[in-house]
């Protein structure tokens, strides 16, 4: 999930009218202004970030920020799951699981949940 959130603020702060410093981008809906065109492939399963306006990264050595925006939603997400079969085990198993605690947790929430 790492890998695309990143191209989505990439996507974001490279189109070129933007000129809002990425510094103001964290929060929720801070950014302003279009994206470049966005097609996220995830090659393992957990994150969702492909089908998310979520971005989180990583700023320092121990701090993470996000930016919430529409913007962030990409054009067209590719699932294959061909492309997870090649993974270690050890990694196919990880992510399943980070996959199956994001579904738990979206059912479980109080907050913002979906009918």
């Amino acid at each position: 999930g790492s890998s695309m959130d990143v191209a989505k603020l990439v996507a974001l702060l490279a189109e070129p009218t933007t000129t809002q410093p990425l510094a103001e981008m964290y929060g929720i809906n801070n950014a302003r202004g279009k994206r470049l065109p966005l097609i996220q492939v995830p090659t393992t399963a957990g994150t969702g970030s492909e089908v998310t306006p979520l971005s989180i990264i990583t700023t320092g050595v121990k701090e993470k920020k996000g930016v919430s925006a529409t913007q962030l939603l990409p054009d067209l997400a590719i699932l294959d799951g061909d492309l997870t079969v090649s993974l270690p085990p050890a990694v196919s198993a990880a992510t399943g699981i980070d996959a199956m605690v994001h579904a738990i947790e979206a059912y479980t929430s109080r907050f913002r949940k979906n009918p």
